[in-house]
């Protein structure tokens, strides 16, 4: 036999397998639900789709642990490439400003490919970050520290005082402005100085 009939044998006895499919991965797709789908450890709902970005099947292949962290998911294709970025709610505080949803349109604009299909969807279910309250209360008094500034007594034109601690800090500082501007006073048998300048000699 010639060598290349050995090899040939040899590929015939080799058991071609199927390739084994992910039960879990079919039983998902079937299942799937936009309004509510798992996704890792973690119940998901598509908010936003542009120019059929959302793939379910890839999301599931794509997905890595660190993003169960964030509020929102944002997947963004470029080179048949899926990308995927985490970002937080607005509320919570102590989150990088650039990683908060209201930047989502700057991070499509500056790192995305232009008109780039994409997706994002947001976390739901009992999912609490530690740090935040789950739902976003603005404060109800956020002007109230400069309402004494702001009014004043029209008929005389006259602003009102300052009350408390502030009072005592404005007179501080016009004393330190009345020091300070004072010019310094010479100090008596002190000889002023004279500087000559003298040109070079060649």
């Amino acid at each position: 036999m010639s060598k290349k009939n050995k090899k040939i044998e040899e590929i015939e006895e080799i058991d071609v397998q199927p390739e084994e499919v992910d039960e879990v991965l079919l039983e998902m797709l079937e299942n799937y639900n936009p309004d509510s789908f798992p996704l890792a450890n973690g119940t998901y709902r598509l908010v936003k789709e542009y120019r059929d970005g959302f793939d379910y099947e890839t999301l599931i292949k794509r997905y890595n642990d660190v993003l169960s962290k964030y509020d929102y998911i944002v997947g963004d294709w470029g080179y048949d490439q899926l990308r995927l970025r985490g970002f937080f709610k607005d509320d919570f505080k102590s989150a990088p400003l650039d990683a908060k949803i209201n930047t989502l349109n700057d991070y499509l604009y500056e790192f995305c490919n232009f008109g780039c299909a994409y997706f994002v969807i947001e976390q739901i279910g009992d999912f609490k970050r530690k740090g935040r309250s789950s739902s976003f209360k603005p404060s109800k008094n956020k002007n109230q520290a400069h309402i004494n500034e702001k009014k004043y007594d029209a008929k005389n034109n006259k602003k009102p005082k300052p009350k408390g601690n502030n009072q005592s800090r404005n007179n501080q500082s016009t004393n330190n402005n009345k020091k300070n501007n004072k010019p310094p006073k010479s100090k008596e048998g002190t000889k002023e100085r004279h500087f000559k300048i003298k040109k070079k000699e060649d």
